[in-house]
């Protein structure tokens, strides 16, 4: 019974562990600029001065691609001064005619802040050479 209470707590702890170091999801500025083949978004979201680490998440549907712009900050106190950032993030396939969502407003509590909703496209396209 101990050794199962033990195992137990042991997983919850490397789950939070795991989403603590993840970061934090990032609202990025519409419209994303997807390259004239369609693979490469580059989106500019605003994080914080001190973080230490930004990655894109890209899930991929038939209907729809989901990116979400994360930092992670290990530092204790930090300015709450915005930091614009850049990232790139690659589509295994061309986005043609599939949605595009911002991860930060997949969350209920965020799909009313303001740029997680309204008529703003979402993408520009780049032209073709």
């Amino acid at each position: 019974m101990a050794i199962a209470t033990i195992v137990l707590l042991i997983a919850g702890l490397a789950g939070v562990a795991a989403m603590f170091l993840r970061g934090e999801a990032l609202r990025w500025n519409k419209p994303a600029t997807l390259s004239a083949d369609g693979t490469l978004l580059t989106l500019v979201a605003t994080g914080g001065a001190c973080a230490d680490r930004t990655t894109v998440d890209v899930d991929e549907g038939p209907d729809r691609v989901v990116v979400t712009v994360r930092q992670l900050s290990l530092a204790g106190a930090c300015s709450d001064v915005g930091v614009p950032v850049q990232v790139v993030a690659e589509l295994e396939a061309p986005l043609g005619q599939r949605e595009l969502v911002d991860g930060y407003c997949e969350q209920s509590a965020r799909a009313r802040v303001t740029g997680c909703r309204g008529t703003a496209p979402m993408v520009q396209r780049e032209p073709a050479d």
